[in-house]
């Protein structure tokens, strides 16, 4: 059974039979009044152009379709409509045959099959085997066939010589033209309407040069030079901008107006009889068309290396940007399970020295202090990377609001005070008499310049001096922190703001991070509309990062309102608290520590048991993990709001996912609060006091 690709090719061999029947019998009609005065050769024989192409275009164990069906066509021009001998119109097509053969087998052997002849070899080999070697070859058996069979011959070389030139001009004229193919055809839908208006103009030129070149019958007077060179400018304009399949479409337009001169003794080639015109106009032909289609072929090939080469250069590129990820993602798991196992080890340690030491001794109270420490370094850790993955992705939100850059800086000082004091820094904040006021995110602010700090002390020798300074310039607020660490190389100034970058040798003086610290910085301080720059000497001359941000648009000499007393209430005593999570332990942890608070806490650990508690507690606080089994937590919030009479004074949603979409679906479903884990007991306390307060008031 055949193949696919096999079916498929046979159908285009039986498909381009009657195409090549019927233009070599068009060809060849047409070529029986375009012929020489004399010896009667045509002077242009499509019937080459299309057998040579119906050749390329199919397997050569096919070709003798293509043949019997261009024999088929040339017979009934030559022997019915022609009235030529059936010896000789056989004959004829054998030389024919033998010349278009010749040429396919050339240029599939030496060219492949593409026929595209758009490279230098190609076009190479294409005029060598379809303009020289076959014409010429088959000249000679339409000289001798033409000789022996007429009764008054002309001389051999003359039939050869035209024979030979006129087969030399078919082939350079039309068979690129018909060698068009799919891709071809479709860029020309493509084509730009920029393409199209110079295509227009290239037409327009060319009509209006040839109808000032052939506008008369010339006198016999010799001609200035310029006269046979008119079409050359339009060769090369085609030559350079559109290629050699349109160069030889040109040369063809150029052939036929140029013949049609010199068979109405119009133009250039028109001083001598038309026998002469015509040998001459051929060689002219040869002689420029030949220079203009290998330049065509050059240029082609030059602009495909060059896309070749920068496509090349772009992989290499994309490449290269790719090893260098994969190895900062690399290095980026490598840090994240050292940072993450750094504090797991203190805190094994410290749960077992909780099992061994009496309840209120030294070393139980450290152990607790060191669990708090490690689990406060394990959330930073975390939350920068939530932080940046939302600045990322876009999905953070700023809170914007009048803000003084200096408490920012004072409150930034005062989280970083532990890992300064910890490197025996030197530290020294210079705030300007004034409050400088900008419109933006406090607490995103505050973590701006807390990482600045901490990459400076991180980066410092133990005893180093950090320098933090805010002053007001003509672009606005300047920032500055500044270090006398280690330094960062000329190279790197930029780079170490990439994601996950951390500087050559400075991985042991980072004391824990995982390198999204300036970056996280430099995202949120440009959402600010802000621009942040790193400045050094070089190695070991310290660096010093810079942060702009706009001033905002009030009187900043009006110190910020302080802020408003709150009058201390009384509060009841305990609250009704429905504490649900799918991790038992976290449950459990979590409703220990609000008994230990007084207050009355009933667990449950999915969807369903929590509406079940729920109904028979009545709670008045509702602390829902959001990741339930049979009823997720927002689905549980929406049913507890729909029991109008009994539902929760504050629903609190807790989730190990922090992004905005998190937050934005739990306010939608009616959460009060969303507290993204491991969260900080303090915030939790501090709500259940401002519920309390609530329902103290309502009670008096």
């Amino acid at each position: 059974m055949a193949s696919q690709p096999e079916r498929s090719s046979s159908a285009r061999v039986f498909l381009t039979a009657p195409l090549v029947l019927a233009g070599c019998w068009l060809g060849a009609t047409a070529g029986l009044w375009l012929r020489f005065p004399a010896p009667g050769a045509a002077i242009l024989f499509p019937s080459y152009a299309i057998v040579t192409a119906g050749l390329l275009r199919s397997r050569p164990r096919d070709w003798w379709i293509s043949l019997v069906a261009a024999t088929t066509g040339n017979f009934l021009a030559h022997h019915v409509t022609g009235g030529e001998s059936l010896r000789f119109a056989l004959l004829a097509e054998l030389v024919n045959h033998s010349r278009a053969v010749l040429a396919a087998i050339g240029i599939r052997l030496f060219a492949g099959r593409s026929g595209r002849f758009e490279t230098t070899r190609e076009m190479v080999v294409y005029l060598a085997a379809a303009v020289f070697i076959a014409p010429a070859a088959a000249g000679l058996g339409g000289a001798a066939l033409v000789t022996s069979l007429q009764a008054s011959p002309p001389g051999f070389w003359s039939v050869w010589r035209q024979w030979s030139s006129s087969n030399a001009v078919t082939g350079l004229t039309l068979l690129p033209v018909l060698m068009l193919d799919r891709d071809t055809i479709a860029s020309v839908a493509r084509i730009t309407v920029r393409r199209v208006a110079e295509i227009a103009l290239l037409a327009l030129a060319l009509f209006a040069v040839a109808a000032f070149e052939f506008r008369h019958v010339p006198d016999h007077a010799p001609l200035h030079p310029e006269h046979f060179y008119w079409s050359l400018p339009f060769l090369l304009w085609t030559a350079v901008r559109f290629g050699p399949r349109a160069s030889s479409g040109m040369l063809l337009a150029i052939t036929l107006v140029t013949f049609w001169g010199a068979f109405t003794s119009r133009g250039p080639f028109a001083l001598h009889s038309p026998a002469e015109n015509l040998r001459e106009l051929h060689v002219f032909l040869l002689a420029v068309s030949i220079p203009v289609l290998l330049l065509a072929a050059q240029i082609r090939q030059q602009k495909r290396t060059a896309a070749a080469l920068i496509e090349l250069e772009v992989r290499k590129s994309a490449e290269e940007a790719l090893r260098e990820s994969n190895r900062r993602k690399d290095e980026f798991l490598a840090m994240l399970g050292h940072e993450l196992r750094n504090p797991l080890a203190p805190i094994s340690i410290a749960l077992q020295i909780l099992r061994e030491a009496p309840p209120g001794s030294q070393d139980a109270v450290w152990a607790r202090e060191s669990i708090g420490r490690q689990l406060k370094h394990m959330t930073r850790l975390l939350d920068d990377l939530l932080d940046i993955s939302r600045v990322t992705l876009g999905k953070i939100q700023l809170q914007v609001a009048p803000v003084n850059v200096g408490q920012v800086v004072t409150n930034a000082v005062e989280a970083t005070r532990p890992l300064i004091d910890s490197g025996a820094h030197q530290l020294t904040v210079k705030l300007p008499d004034q409050p400088m006021v900008i419109n933006g995110d406090a607490d995103r602010l505050t973590q701006v310049v807390g990482n600045l700090i901490n990459n400076a002390a991180k980066y410092t020798q133990r005893g180093g001096r950090i320098e933090v300074g805010v002053d007001r310039d003509d672009a606005g607020i300047r920032l500055a922190v500044r270090d006398n660490g280690i330094g960062i190389a000329a190279d790197a100034l930029e780079r170490i703001f990439d994601l996950f970058s951390q500087l050559p040798g400075g991985h042991e003086r980072a004391q824990g991070g995982l390198g999204v610290g300036l970056t996280l910085a430099r995202r949120l301080v440009e959402l600010h509309g802000g621009t942040v720059e790193a400045r050094s000497e070089g190695a070991g001359r310290g660096a010093e990062i810079v942060v702009r941000l706009p001033g905002a648009a009030l009187d900043t000499t009006d110190p910020l309102p302080p802020p408003e007393a709150v009058a201390e209430e009384a509060r009841p005593a305990s609250l009704r608290i429905l504490a649900v999570d799918d991790n038992i332990h976290m449950a459990q942890g979590l409703a220990s520590i609000l008994r230990m608070w007084g207050h009355t806490v009933r667990t449950a650990h999915d969807g369903a048991a929590a509406l079940e508690v729920a109904t028979q507690f009545s709670p008045e606080v509702v602390l829902l993990d959001l990741s339930l089994p049979r009823v997720d937590g927002l689905e549980v919030a929406r049913r507890l709001l729909q029991t109008r009479d009994n539902s929760p004074a504050l629903m609190v949603s807790m989730s190990g996912f922090g992004q905005e979409d998190t937050r934005r679906h739990s306010n939608e479903a009616g959460f009060h609060h969303h507290l993204t884990k491991p969260f900080d007991m303090g915030v939790l306390r501090g709500l259940l006091d401002d519920c309390m307060r609530a329902k103290a008031r309502v009670s008096t």
